[in-house]
């Protein structure tokens, strides 16, 4: 799909897919729910990045407990990183209980590691934060703010929002939310997501 000034000026499909189709986002999904994190901020629920994780997750009131948000958005946690690359994750029945279950192997801040419990970890902040789960969220924060109304946002076994991974939708609605961005977060007249967030 290619967007130019706002308008919808191409677009291609392999054989058997058209402008109705699905497709998964994979990670791709972590932006979505970054961006989530962000309005947050705005609304004055979460008071900084730099809070620190334990503020909204008790079960990080351990030696993890100098983890950030930033540090999760970063993916500079310091959270156990093991071969696999928690893919295992993937196939549990409760993704957040992995999540939380996860132990501190180095400093946070010290290193990039594209680890996917950083982000999975972020439904439970908001949850905390706002008293809603990140699907209820996105539906009503950013979806229904730019005109996204047909997809799937994908929970695990538990029912815990997997904000790791796995928003399934057309590829003229993740050009919106493409859009939302280049345009700083402005969607019409409504500042969707503030400038200052964007930016960062």
């Amino acid at each position: 799909v290619l967007i130019k000034d706002g308008r919808l000026v191409g677009e291609r499909y392999l054989e058997g897919f058209d402008k109705k189709s699905f497709g998964t986002s994979w990670s791709m999904a972590k932006s979505f729910y970054a961006a989530l994190i962000g309005i947050s901020i705005d609304r004055g629920e979460i008071d900084s990045l730099d809070d620190k994780v334990s503020k909204y997750i008790e079960a990080f009131r351990d030696e993890r407990s100098d983890i950030t948000i930033r540090h999760l958005l970063d993916m500079a946690s310091g959270l156990d990183f093991p071969e696999h690359e928690h893919e295992i994750m993937f196939f549990q029945d409760d993704h957040l209980d992995y999540a939380l279950n996860t132990g501190r192997g180095k400093e946070p801040g010290s290193v990039f590691e594209y680890n996917n419990v950083n982000s999975m970890l972020l439904g439970e902040i908001l949850l905390q934060a706002t008293g809603s789960k990140a699907d209820v969220l996105m539906r009503d924060r950013i979806f229904k703010k730019i005109g996204i109304d047909q997809y799937t946002l994908w929970r695990d076994h538990s029912g815990n929002v997997m904000t790791y991974c796995c928003i399934d939708m057309t590829a003229r609605d993740y050009a919106r939310f493409g859009l939302l961005f280049a345009r700083n977060g402005l969607w019409g007249t409504q500042q969707v997501i503030s400038k200052r967030y964007v930016d960062e």
